[in-house]
């Protein structure tokens, strides 16, 4: 196993791979008494099914880069990019998650008195799970790359995670 993989890499690098199968299972599932049903997933809404299924793939793809090395984090805001785009992703995933689709054409008392039912599938559930974890792994990640330098009782620092003797004592007057 890598050293430097961390905590917060392997949250974001899971989750990621969860949303990316969750992506190609059911999502919502239409039943018609007497008639049938149609399932759609992930690719059916692109505002809130395919792009935040990008936007959580770029982050696991973008952490896999800088955690084998490939992508040096010191050259971009690597952690604030990735928060950025796990929320971003987040929001429009719980959107979608919040808005039960109707059917195009139908209104939603005409599905009720033929007894149709638009109901959330798995693919739905699992992909929550994905999001939670890439989004908690990129707010772990921010947090942790901005620590300026914590102190313990007792010692001195900068304030950049140096420490030095005490400061001196102000001037007498």
């Amino acid at each position: 196993m890598n050293p430097s993989i961390r905590t917060p890499d392997i949250l974001k690098m899971a989750g990621a791979v969860i949303f990316l199968i969750a992506g190609f299972l059911t999502w919502y599932s239409l039943e018609v008494p007497q008639i049938g049903s149609d399932d759609v997933n992930a690719f059916e809404w692109f505002p809130t099914g395919t792009l935040p299924w990008l936007l959580f793939i770029a982050v696991g793809i973008i952490t896999a880069l800088v955690v084998f090395g490939v992508l040096k984090s010191d050259t971009f805001p690597v952690d604030r990019v990735v928060l950025g785009l796990a929320v971003l992703a987040f929001v429009l995933f719980i959107l979608r998650l919040a808005l039960t689709p109707g059917v195009e054409g139908v209104s939603d008392e005409q599905l009720d008195e033929i007894g149709a039912e638009v109901t959330r599938g798995i693919g739905l559930w699992i992909g929550l799970v994905g999001a939670l974890l890439v989004l908690a792994g990129a707010v772990m990640a921010f947090l942790d790359s901005n620590k300026v330098g914590t102190t313990t009782a007792g010692s001195y620092g900068d304030g950049y995670g140096s420490s030095s003797t005490p400061p001196p004592p102000p001037p007498s007057y």
